[in-house]
């Protein structure tokens, strides 16, 4: 008899935290649900106006921890928030980020930073646009192999040197760089562009470009 197999839906957290920050994270799941909102507002404000030590030194001498778990924990929710909202990931994507990763936080905890958190995107939205800056934009690339055959001090010798002619744009103004480089620092530029181009062929960078406006 044949068998029907029923697909299963795979979440994919798109929330990507290194080992320090979510252990740093973590430290929200011992403290109440009503301190929790503070330590996110620390956290905005942290990313607005730098680190504030004085309030850290205060709060932990009332938590009686030390101030440098305080301080560790609020940067690890600014970089929870700010890579959340830097590819725009619904507040259904946050929860299950949550909920799926290494966080490991009750129901509970999770549905208030997830609420805190749509709360705060556009704001964190718009402190990213104010410090983003514009690249030089492509335009052309021209090259030539110029080999130097021989000179005074050495009769027989072959010097490949590639000489690259790169035309970009910023700010409307048409910009001309000229680059010198030999085969080897050539041949890794173009491993390490070709590299690039294969990861915006996985799964994972297209559903980035999806969220990201």
């Amino acid at each position: 008899q044949g068998c029907t197999i029923v697909p299963q839906k795979i979440v994919m957290p798109i929330l990507r935290l290194d080992e320090r920050h979510i252990k740093d994270v973590a430290f929200l799941a011992e403290l109440p649900l009503e301190d929790v909102g503070q330590f996110v507002n620390l956290a905005l404000e942290f990313l607005k106006n730098g680190a504030k030590p004085g309030l850290y030194n205060s709060a932990a001498k009332k938590m009686r921890v030390d101030p440098g778990r305080i301080q560790a924990t609020i940067e690890a929710i600014a970089q929870l928030f700010v890579e959340a909202a830097r590819i725009n990931v619904t507040d259904e994507d946050f929860l299950n980020a949550l909920i799926i990763n290494e966080l490991g936080f009750p129901m509970e905890l999770s549905q208030q930073l997830k609420e805190l958190y749509v709360e705060s995107k556009d704001y964190i939205r718009n402190l990213q646009k104010e410090v983003c800056f514009d690249l030089p934009h492509y335009k052309n690339l021209e090259w030539r192999l110029d080999v130097q055959m021989a000179s005074r001090t050495l009769r027989q010798q072959t010097t490949p040197v590639f000489v690259l002619k790169l035309d970009t744009e910023e700010d409307g103004v048409d910009r001309t760089q000229y680059l010198q480089m030999d085969y080897t620092n050539l041949k890794h530029l173009c491993d390490e562009l070709e590299t690039a181009l294969k990861e915006t062929r996985t799964p994972y960078y297209r559903r980035i470009m999806r969220n990201v406006k």
